[in-house]
């Protein structure tokens, strides 16, 4: 019998407190189930959760563009969190994978096995099917609160609007080239005509090519970062500025709803338990404000464009996000180019479109960093048009001064990523190696993501180990002098494992954005139970360093990049910075 519990329902946990156990999370950490279940009977189910999400990911990609092709209003749906199917921002994939991993266990398992979950809508998805050999306990779960938080919302954005009345605007007219990126704080602590994280310095060789560049800063800048942007980017344009107070209004009056027929769709697997997970995704929508801060990034580009009367560049980090969407909707009479900035996780589902999802915004051009990544765009978005020009932000990786190990090193860098979930089992399972004794001739470096949350940080634990330190180091400074890197859903373990570095990536029992498919077969991807072994065990044998950057980046081509954006004039080698 395959038992089913949410993480919260003790009671249910203590009949079943002898039983092989695994956790089915879309955004917890264990810390609850501490004394309840045995941390011996815990089984890895990464490799199971791998297949199945394999197995499931394109007919759900065809699903959800199937749906867009129903609805009327393009804006409204391209602006939900469900459009883009990122696992950052909505669990619906999630909750289908773990369906069907339960569905698999139910039928394979002859054991008695208990599955947990943080998911109460994936909880009442599985008592509703009502699965053979599957026991779910769902009493008291049926409904999740969600916060509102619209007033608050738009009181922040009024105030950012007011805030702008007084930053001078650039004269758009004047503008050939704007460069979209993050704002935070790497932003500010650096230049960005030479060591931007995102562009390198990519502005200053369009200025070299006789662009005038503009910055393009994000549409929800965080208030208190507006002087210090000033400052360190004087030549930076805040679409918020030309929102007018009318369509902030409307934004906020909109509800989010969806046009679906059951007869429209065809050749669709799992139809009728993908409706149900959908229309409980629809419910959250109107939960919370996500659609509503898209709807704001589309008419703050939209009012933006009206004031620009020439075709100008727009260059941006392609993710395929909501508010690029709504970027390629308002910026219309701009030339839109999407420009690849790290490596592509193969569970990012934002890159995933069907090819016979009619209407989806996309740039005119995505200029990828190797031909890797262009055959992987045409894969995963048929209808997407790219081409390869190669790396600034990796261009170390070329240089014949790359090391090829540092073992005599005494740092172990460990670096957490932007999920909160996955950020949470890394530091756990961090925890349990520095309670080694060969931990203690180590000195522990922990630097997280520049965006995950402060809550997701256990530094009162990790304060108790004199050898650990958290850093803002770059990962490149860090990696050059560790003995051993670890993480979890990033990119920094690739670059790092690229650069020729011992790496280990973390495979949680979760569904993961899926970077260890680049590393698979290296024998550097470590899962649950195995981290603290493989972690004695690389620190003990000699680095043998990595020669494989080539396969997955390519020198940067100015020629390309120019030839995408339409500029005639070119720079040479030897007036590049």
């Amino acid at each position: 019998m395959i038992n089913v519990v949410h993480i919260k329902n003790t009671q249910a946990l203590q009949k079943h407190a002898k039983s092989a156990w695994a956790c089915l999370s879309c955004s917890s950490s264990l810390d609850p189930l501490d004394g309840i279940l045995s941390k011996e009977l815990k089984e890895s189910v990464a490799t199971q959760i791998e297949d199945v999400t394999a197995e499931v990911r394109q007919n759900f990609v065809e699903f959800i563009g199937q749906v867009a092709n129903q609805q009327e209003d393009k804006v409204l749906w391209y602006a939900s969190r469900m459009a883009s199917k990122s696992m950052s921002q909505t669990d619906i994939f999630h909750q289908y994978v773990y369906l069907k991993l339960v569905e698999s266990a139910g039928r394979n398992r002859t054991e008695d096995f208990l599955f947990v979950t943080d998911d109460p809508y994936l909880l009442m998805h599985l008592y509703r099917i009502e699965l053979e050999n599957v026991h779910v306990y769902a009493d008291g779960y049926e409904t999740v609160a969600y916060p509102d938080g619209w007033f608050r919302k738009f009181c922040k954005y009024v105030a950012l609007k007011l805030r702008l009345l007084f930053v001078p605007k650039i004269d758009l007219h004047t503008v050939t080239t704007l460069l979209h990126a993050w704002v935070d704080e790497r932003t500010l602590k650096t230049s960005p005509r030479t060591d931007d994280p995102y562009f390198a310095d990519l502005e200053y060789q369009l200025e070299e090519a006789g662009e005038t560049v503009a910055r393009l800063a994000p549409v929800s800048v965080p208030f208190g970062m507006i002087a210090g942007l000033r400052r360190s980017v004087p030549n930076i344009v805040f679409p918020m500025s030309y929102i007018k107070l009318s369509h902030l209004l409307k934004s906020f009056a909109t509800r989010f709803h969806i046009d679906v027929e059951e007869t429209a769709f065809s050749g669709i697997a799992d139809l009728d338990v993908l409706l149900y997970l959908l229309d409980a995704e629809v419910r959250k929508e109107n939960r919370t404000f996500g659609f509503v801060d898209y709807l704001i990034h589309y008419h703050a580009y939209r009012d933006m464009a009206s004031r620009i009367l020439d075709m100008i560049n727009v260059v941006y980090l392609y993710e395929n996000q909501p508010w690029e969407k709504m970027l390629n909707l308002g910026l219309t009479g701009c030339r839109r180019i999407g420009y690849q900035h790290s490596t592509i996780p193969e569970n990012w589902l934002d890159y995933y479109t069907s090819a016979n999802e009619q209407g989806e915004p996309r740039p005119e051009r995505v200029l990828t960093s190797g031909d890797f990544w262009t055959e992987f765009l045409q894969r995963s978005n048929p209808n997407l048009k790219s081409d390869t020009v190669g790396t600034l932000r990796y261009r170390y990786l070329f240089k014949e001064s790359r090391s090829e190990g540092a073992s005599s090193s005494q740092n172990i860098v460990v670096a957490l990523p932007l999920g909160e979930n996955v950020a949470l089992q890394l530091q756990d399972r961090i925890l349990e190696i520095l309670r080694e004794d060969f931990a203690l001739n180590y000195q522990f470096k922990i630097k997280a993501h520049p965006r995950l949350d402060e809550s997701a940080l256990r530094k009162k634990k990790f304060a108790t180990h004199s050898n650990c330190t958290w850093t803002d180091d770059s990962i490149h400074a860090l990696s050059e002098d560790a003995a051993l890197f670890i993480a979890a859903d990033t990119t920094a373990a690739f670059e790092v494992f690229l650069a020729g570095q011992d790496v280990l990536l973390y495979v949680p029992d979760s569904l993961t954005y899926g970077f260890e498919f680049l590393m698979r077969d290296a024998g550097v991807c470590v899962y649950d139970n195995d981290i603290v072994g493989r972690t004695r065990e690389v620190l003990r044998r000699e680095s043998s360093g990595n020669e494989r950057a080539g396969e997955y980046f390519q020198e940067f081509d100015h020629d390309k990049l120019f030839a995408a954006l339409g500029i005639r004039q070119g720079v040479k080698e030897a007036q590049r910075l």
